[in-house]
Formats: C-alpha cells, sequence, structure tokens
C-alpha cells in the first residue's frame, strides 16, 4: 500500500497492541536491494520488537515478468544483510521469512550466508508461500483470477513447512537463530506438530482469515488438550 497510506494507520496500531500487552511486528518487502534496506531501514524507526523482512515475497507480477523473489538469490540476500548491519539498532530486530527449499546446496550457501553476519537475525520465520501455484475454485473457475498463477498456502502447505523448519532447526542446522514455524496451522495439533518439529514458535495467516480472531482460542484449547492426551494416554 506503500509507506505514507502504512504510517497513517500506525498510530491506531501500536495503540491497539499496548492496550492487549502485544508487540507489533512489521513485514516488509522490496523489489530491489535498495528498496529492502529502506524499508528495513524505515521499519526499524519505529518502537516495534523487530522487522520481518520477506525474502520470500514478492509473488507478482509487472508487465508479464514475475518480480525476482529474494529467497533464491543468496548473493542479494548477502548485499542486503551486509547494508542492514550497519543500521543502527538493527542488531537482534531484523526477522528473516524465508521460501521454500528444495535444493540442500541452497540452504548449505543460506547458512553460511547468515553466518557471516552473527547477532543480526533474531528469527527465521519458516516459511512463505509456495511460488506459483495454480487452483481452480468450486464454480470451475481459477481462484486467483484468468490463468494468473499465486502463492500457496493454507493446509495444502502444511507437511511442507514441517520439512522445511527440521532442515533449519537442531541437528540439521547448526544455526543458533530461533526458527517460527508457519504453514497450514489451523489446529492445536497443527501447532503441537510444529514445535515438536524444533519450531520455537508459531504464525497462523490462513486459518485467521479464514476464522477470525477466535481461530487463537481455539487452536491453543486443543492444543492443551492434545497435550494432555498424550501425556496420559487418555482422550
Amino acid at each position: 500500500r506503500g509507506i505514507r497510506s502504512v504510517e497513517a494507520d500506525l498510530p491506531d496500531m501500536l495503540a491497539s497492541c499496548e492496550q492487549a500487552g502485544k508487540r507489533l511486528r512489521v513485514s516488509v518487502a522490496g523489489f530491489s536491494v535498495g528498496e529492502f534496506v529502506e524499508l528495513i531501514d524505515w521499519g526499524l524507526g519505529f518502537p516495534f520488537a523487530e522487522v520481518e523482512a520477506n525474502f520470500g515475497c514478492p509473488n507478482v507480477k509487472e508487465g508479464g515478468l514475475q518480480k525476482p523473489i529474494f529467497a533464491f538469490d543468496v548473493e542479494s540476500m548477502r548485499a542486503i544483510l551486509s547494508q542492514v548491519e550497519d543500521i543502527p539498532g538493527a542488531r537482534k530486530r531484523i526477522s528473516l521469512k524465508l521460501s521454500p527449499y528444495s535444493d540442500p546446496s541452497l540452504l548449505k550457501q543460506l547458512a553460511g550466508i547468515l553466518g557471516a553476519f552473527p547477532g543480526l537475525i533474531q528469527t527465521l520465520v519458516i516459511c512463505n508461500t509456495f511460488p506459483n501455484a495454480f487452483a481452480f475454485g468450486q464454480d470451475g473457475k481459477p481462484v486467483f483470477g484468468g490463468w494468473t498463477l499465486g502463492g500457496l498456502a493454507g493446509k495444502p502447505m502444511k507437511h511442507i513447512a514441517l520439512g522445511q523448519v527440521r532442515q533449519f532447526t537442531p541437528p540439521h542446522s547448526p544455526l543458533p537463530i530461533k526458527v517460527i514455524g508457519v504453514g497450514g496451522i489451523g489446529t492445536g495439533i497443527d501447532l503441537s506438530e510444529m514445535l515438536d518439529a524444533g519450531a520455537d514458535g508459531v504464525q497462523v495467516a490462513t486459518a485467521f482469515l479464514e476464522q477470525g480472531p477466535r481461530v487463537f482460542s481455539d487452536i491453543l484449547q486443543e492444543f492443551a488438550e492434545h497435550r494432555e492426551m498424550l501425556e496420559t494416554g487418555v482422550g
């Protein structure tokens, strides 16, 4: 929506978070190295707990050409982080959201880059939508409009996200960075499995859009019941 329109909403957003005792995180994505750095710098100017740089986005097209997905461009990620490292107050306030990876060699390259900036990244958000998916709706028409491709989210992402979390947590990854799992979490069992896979926390997006704020209490209640059943063997 643009920085100016977002800034207009910030006072109300910050006030709501303060009243609820919650922290506010801003997620940003740019079309170039310079835009990413500019947006991260802008976000750090506000009292957020952290700024999420979504390297898995944007999954958009312009003029028939798809914009680059920075999560698959390790050198561009290195260039962004090297500039962000020089921003005052950036350390431990930056979170990276990444695309799902199927290439182990790319994971090794990414680990090397993140290891070159110790203390800069607070959390990794694993993972963003799977790029370039396609689906028909119940009416038989493409859900994205026309023949447009879009990011796959929701339930179909669950086992992809679980696999990604495992690859970014011990013993598979030596990185001392906390991992937030995201993808297909809509029940307490989903939450339980994501934590068991190694995640330190989770994000819920599609289920919230479909069910509204009540989904969080429903997930937590089912999570508690599921954990109790696993511990006691009664359910």
